[in-house]
């Protein structure tokens, strides 16, 4: 597979774990903003969700993609829950692996502007949780 396949196969998954876990939808957040689709594999899946406009996904990650996609085909009886990681982790963490870990600059904006989109969001239950590094493991 290409990294076109790749991704168009990504997406599509990502939008049919929405639809078969309805109502829930669950997603644990950290502090990378995740990897923005090619063009090609988004405008596909573009035209199979229509309820997803192309300024709501063109130059988005896909974790953020997948989140609005979740937040479009919420009911009144769906119950959306992000867990977000605490942000302290991250000094914690030996330099060397941060970037594993962790987003900077341009997508690190990225990554709080989604978060701030995701409060404003009605009917999602924010839920902050804790991680910690251990040297030893």
């Amino acid at each position: 597979m290409d990294s076109d396949e790749v991704m168009s196969k990504i997406l599509s998954v990502c939008a049919e774990e929405i639809d078969s876990c309805q109502p829930y939808f669950v997603l644990l957040l950290g502090d990378r903003y995740g990897t923005l689709p090619n063009d090609a594999p988004l405008e596909s899946f573009l035209k199979k969700h229509p309820e997803i406009s192309d300024k709501m996904a063109k130059n988005k990650s896909i974790t953020e993609i997948e989140v609005m996609l979740a937040i479009q085909k919420k009911t009144d009886s769906s119950k959306l829950i992000v867990c977000t990681r605490n942000t302290d982790l991250i000094s914690k963490i030996p330099q060397q692996y941060r970037s594993i870990f962790s987003d900077t600059c341009e997508k690190a904006n990225l990554l709080s502007m989604l978060k701030e989109k995701i409060s404003k969001s009605s009917n999602v239950e924010i839920i902050p949780y804790h991680a910690d590094w251990d040297d030893k493991q």
